[in-house]
């Protein structure tokens, strides 16, 4: 990817935060969770990125979203934002080891053929994109 910051192009689905939410339904996390990581997998179909998995589990945990471009492999955590303030505040230390762990697991194992890198996504309300490197 070309710089740690993208943004996502708006789609045609409703401007509410979650396509399909009434005014007065409340939003669950999973749901914004759902949401984040929608928006994030169609950004990098449009930037012609193949999904290899979505929410799978490896040896180590979840891992959101990866991908794989070329020689590339991204493992992403994908986080929604209600406060972009609190970004970092969203992976907790014990996620955080696990990601890693993942990362070197797969890193040398699976992907061992491949660039691999790690990624957490910070996705707010107006689809806007924050890719930071954990590693």
């Amino acid at each position: 990817m070309e710089s740690l910051k993208y943004i996502a192009d708006h789609s045609a689905e409703s401007k509410n935060f979650l396509p399909n939410h009434k005014l007065n339904q409340k939003i669950t996390n999973s749901q914004r969770g759902l949401w984040a990581e929608k928006v994030v997998r169609d950004f990098l179909i449009q930037k012609k990125w193949h999904i290899i998995s979505e929410r799978k589990k490896y040896k180590f945990g979840e891992i959101d979203l990866v991908a794989q471009f070329k020689d590339r492999i991204l493992l992403i955590e994908v986080k929604s934002l209600h406060n972009e303030w609190m970004s970092f505040e969203r992976i907790q230390q014990k996620q955080m080891t696990r990601l890693k762990n993942n990362y070197l697991y797969l890193a040398s194992s699976e992907f061992r053929d491949f660039k691999t890198e790690l990624f957490a996504c910070f996705v707010n309300s107006k689809k806007n994109i924050e890719w930071i490197s954990l590693i």
